[in-house]
Protein backbone atom coordinates (compact mmCIF):
# COMPACT_ATOMS: atom_id res chain seq x y z
CA UNK A 1 0.00 0.00 0.00
CA UNK A 2 0.82 3.62 -0.84
CA UNK A 3 2.14 5.51 2.50
CA UNK A 4 0.94 9.07 3.14
CA UNK A 5 3.79 11.37 2.14
CA UNK A 6 5.01 12.99 5.26
CA UNK A 7 4.26 16.95 3.93
CA UNK A 8 1.12 17.70 1.96
CA UNK A 9 3.35 19.90 -0.30
CA UNK A 10 5.41 16.53 -1.09
CA UNK A 11 2.36 14.95 -2.34
CA UNK A 12 1.68 17.46 -5.22
CA UNK A 13 5.27 16.04 -6.28
CA UNK A 14 4.13 12.35 -6.50
CA UNK A 15 1.72 10.07 -9.11
CA UNK A 16 -0.67 7.58 -7.84
CA UNK A 17 1.84 4.17 -8.26
CA UNK A 18 5.12 5.44 -7.81
CA UNK A 19 6.09 3.68 -5.44
CA UNK A 20 5.32 0.45 -6.53
CA UNK A 21 7.47 0.56 -9.37
CA UNK A 22 10.12 1.42 -7.09
CA UNK A 23 10.25 5.77 -7.85
CA UNK A 24 11.42 8.49 -5.90
CA UNK A 25 10.06 12.03 -6.58
CA UNK A 26 12.97 14.47 -7.95
CA UNK A 27 13.18 16.27 -4.56
CA UNK A 28 14.07 12.62 -2.54
CA UNK A 29 16.97 12.59 -5.89
CA UNK A 30 18.23 15.79 -5.34
CA UNK A 31 18.49 15.50 -1.56
CA UNK A 32 20.77 12.19 -2.00
CA UNK A 33 22.53 13.33 -5.33
CA UNK A 34 24.37 16.42 -2.85
CA UNK A 35 24.33 15.56 0.76
CA UNK A 36 26.17 17.95 3.38
CA UNK A 37 27.73 18.30 6.27
CA UNK A 38 24.15 19.17 8.15
CA UNK A 39 21.88 17.97 5.87
CA UNK A 40 19.79 21.61 5.85
CA UNK A 41 19.44 23.17 2.14
CA UNK A 42 20.41 26.46 3.54
CA UNK A 43 24.54 24.57 3.92
CA UNK A 44 23.83 22.78 0.89
CA UNK A 45 23.93 26.61 -1.03
CA UNK A 46 26.58 27.96 1.50
CA UNK A 47 28.33 24.74 -0.43
CA UNK A 48 27.84 25.58 -3.97
CA UNK A 49 29.04 29.11 -3.73
CA UNK A 50 32.52 30.20 -4.77
CA UNK A 51 34.60 30.35 -1.71
CA UNK A 52 37.26 32.85 -0.66
CA UNK A 53 39.50 34.75 -2.65
CA UNK A 54 38.23 33.16 -5.77
CA UNK A 55 34.98 33.80 -5.50
CA UNK A 56 35.54 37.99 -4.52
CA UNK A 57 38.66 37.84 -7.11
CA UNK A 58 35.43 36.99 -9.77
CA UNK A 59 33.05 39.30 -8.76
CA UNK A 60 35.57 42.19 -8.40
CA UNK A 61 36.87 41.43 -11.95
CA UNK A 62 33.16 42.13 -13.46
CA UNK A 63 32.48 45.33 -12.23
CA UNK A 64 34.35 47.40 -14.70
CA UNK A 65 33.05 45.52 -16.95
CA UNK A 66 29.70 46.24 -15.17
CA UNK A 67 29.93 49.86 -15.40
CA UNK A 68 31.38 49.52 -19.48
CA UNK A 69 28.25 47.61 -20.32
CA UNK A 70 26.26 50.59 -18.71
CA UNK A 71 28.10 52.99 -20.55
CA UNK A 72 27.58 51.35 -23.59
CA UNK A 73 24.08 51.31 -23.21
CA UNK A 74 23.73 54.60 -22.27
CA UNK A 75 25.60 54.99 -25.53
CA UNK A 76 23.68 53.66 -27.37
CA UNK A 77 19.98 55.03 -25.99
CA UNK A 78 21.43 58.85 -26.37
CA UNK A 79 23.36 57.80 -30.13
CA UNK A 80 20.03 56.25 -31.84
CA UNK A 81 17.99 59.05 -30.89
CA UNK A 82 20.26 61.40 -32.84
CA UNK A 83 19.02 59.40 -35.96
CA UNK A 84 16.06 59.63 -38.09
CA UNK A 85 15.17 56.67 -40.17
CA UNK A 86 14.10 58.20 -43.15
CA UNK A 87 11.05 55.65 -43.62
CA UNK A 88 8.18 56.93 -44.70
CA UNK A 89 6.14 53.52 -44.47
CA UNK A 90 5.13 52.48 -40.88
CA UNK A 91 6.53 48.83 -41.39
CA UNK A 92 9.83 50.47 -41.83
CA UNK A 93 9.37 53.16 -39.08
CA UNK A 94 8.22 49.85 -36.84
CA UNK A 95 11.37 48.03 -37.66
CA UNK A 96 13.79 50.81 -37.39
CA UNK A 97 12.69 51.20 -34.12
CA UNK A 98 12.63 47.66 -32.90
CA UNK A 99 16.31 48.05 -34.13
CA UNK A 100 16.80 51.10 -31.56
CA UNK A 101 14.98 49.19 -29.18
CA UNK A 102 17.51 46.28 -29.71
CA UNK A 103 20.93 48.12 -29.79
CA UNK A 104 19.97 49.65 -26.00
CA UNK A 105 19.77 46.21 -24.83
CA UNK A 106 21.89 44.45 -26.46
CA UNK A 107 24.83 45.10 -23.65
CA UNK A 108 22.39 44.09 -20.85
CA UNK A 109 21.96 41.13 -22.26
CA UNK A 110 25.18 40.39 -23.55
CA UNK A 111 26.58 41.47 -20.02
CA UNK A 112 24.05 38.44 -18.43
CA UNK A 113 24.66 36.52 -21.42
CA UNK A 114 28.37 36.22 -20.53
CA UNK A 115 28.07 35.84 -16.81
CA UNK A 116 25.88 32.66 -16.98
CA UNK A 117 27.43 31.32 -19.94
CA UNK A 118 30.58 31.32 -18.13
CA UNK A 119 29.41 30.27 -14.71
CA UNK A 120 31.62 27.78 -14.23
CA UNK A 121 34.52 28.33 -16.79
CA UNK A 122 37.82 29.81 -15.79
CA UNK A 123 38.18 33.70 -14.97
CA UNK A 124 39.73 34.32 -18.08
CA UNK A 125 37.20 32.84 -20.09
CA UNK A 126 34.99 35.17 -18.48
CA UNK A 127 36.96 38.52 -18.72
CA UNK A 128 37.40 37.08 -22.69
CA UNK A 129 33.81 36.98 -23.50
CA UNK A 130 33.31 40.48 -22.17
CA UNK A 131 35.78 42.14 -23.29
CA UNK A 132 34.37 40.75 -26.70
CA UNK A 133 31.44 42.35 -26.06
CA UNK A 134 32.72 45.47 -25.04
CA UNK A 135 34.94 45.62 -28.28
CA UNK A 136 31.38 44.22 -30.72
CA UNK A 137 29.17 46.49 -28.50
CA UNK A 138 30.43 50.01 -28.65
CA UNK A 139 28.04 52.96 -29.57
CA UNK A 140 29.57 54.45 -32.73
CA UNK A 141 26.75 56.61 -33.84
CA UNK A 142 27.37 58.17 -30.23
CA UNK A 143 31.41 58.24 -30.22
CA UNK A 144 31.49 59.53 -33.84
CA UNK A 145 28.77 62.24 -32.93
CA UNK A 146 30.75 63.44 -30.00
CA UNK A 147 34.33 63.13 -31.76
CA UNK A 148 33.50 64.92 -34.93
Amino acid sequence: MATAPEDPDDEALRWAGDEERGLEPAFREQERAAPTASGDPASAAVVAAPAGRAGTLRRLAVVPFLLAYLAIAIGWGIGVQRIASGATDPIGAGLWQFGEFFAIIAAPLWFAAAIVGTRRAPLLARLGWLLLGVAVLLPWPFLLAVTA
